[in-house]
């Protein structure tokens, strides 16, 4: 609907990898590392909150262009072997850098790829779900971390053979 004569417009929010969005009253003291404050006209504001600064937020007019290049995500019913074997096909890339790259796979940031490369995607989603909309993100959270299989630290133990995690940058990305 349009406003004021303007065409209509949607908020966009990309979280990135530690961003989350935290609903309080009006005027309570901010949560650490705000980035932006949308305020409510029931008293309440949504704060985004982003420690690492990878989100972000964006006005458009045409929300559906944001999305059109995205990948399906791992857990659409559209997204079976085949349809990823056919965006693999010819990519030379590391898998890891492969399964975080948004327009293959959408969806997928470091944590889940590591996870998702030991076939855990839907039970580490499953258990981390409920710790979601906390400051820290979920993946990041002591509670969190004991849910993964794979160890976020060097020299820590595998979950699989108990020989010591070693800590590669694949692309940029830890792994």
């Amino acid at each position: 609907m349009a406003l004021y004569g303007l065409p209509a417009r949607t908020l966009v929010l990309y979280l990135g990898m530690t961003g989350s969005l935290i609903v309080q009253p009006t005027g309570q003291d901010l949560p650490s590392h705000t980035r932006n404050i949308l305020l409510l006209q029931d008293g309440f504001e949504v704060c985004f909150a982003d420690p690492r600064n990878l989100g972000s937020m964006r006005v458009v007019e045409d929300e559906a262009s944001l999305f059109r290049e995205l990948a399906p995500e791992p857990l659409d019913p559209v997204f079976t072997p085949k349809a990823l074997a056919d965006r693999l096909s010819g990519k030379a890339a590391p898998i890891k850098a492969l399964l975080c790259d948004q327009a293959l796979v959408a969806g997928i940031g470091n944590i889940y790829a590591d996870e998702a490369l030991r076939q855990r995607l839907t039970e580490d989603i499953a258990a981390l779900e409920p710790m979601a909309g906390s400051v820290s993100p979920p993946t990041e959270s002591e509670s969190g971390l004991q849910q993964l299989l794979v160890p976020r630290s060097e020299w820590e133990p595998c979950t699989r053979c108990g020989c010591p995690i070693r800590r590669r940058t694949v692309r940029g990305r830890g792994t």
